[in-house]
């Protein structure tokens, strides 16, 4: 399977920064580490995973579920898909 479009990375990338800086209070600096390290940006750029098929809102609430429980799959939206196969 061919790699996640980078540009389309990218764009994800600058929402879920955005939003760190905005509710979380985090350097631009900071929040672009905290993104890019995180299980949520590796998930999102496996794209075996689809996740680059879904909203921006999935990956921010993905993100701050790592943030705050440590583990991205608590989202709601990744909880609700368990029946899902995509």
């Amino acid at each position: 399977m061919p790699p996640v479009d980078p540009g389309l990375l990218s764009m994800f990338d600058e929402w879920a920064v955005d939003h760190a800086v905005k509710h979380w209070g985090l350097s631009q600096d900071e929040a672009i580490r905290r993104f890019l390290g995180s299980e949520t940006h590796a998930m999102l750029a496996d794209p075996e995973t689809l996740l680059w098929h879904d909203s921006p809102l999935v990956i921010i609430d993905m993100f701050e579920n790592e943030r705050a429980n440590g583990d991205p799959r608590w989202s709601t939206y990744i909880q609700g898909d368990s029946l899902y196969v995509r």
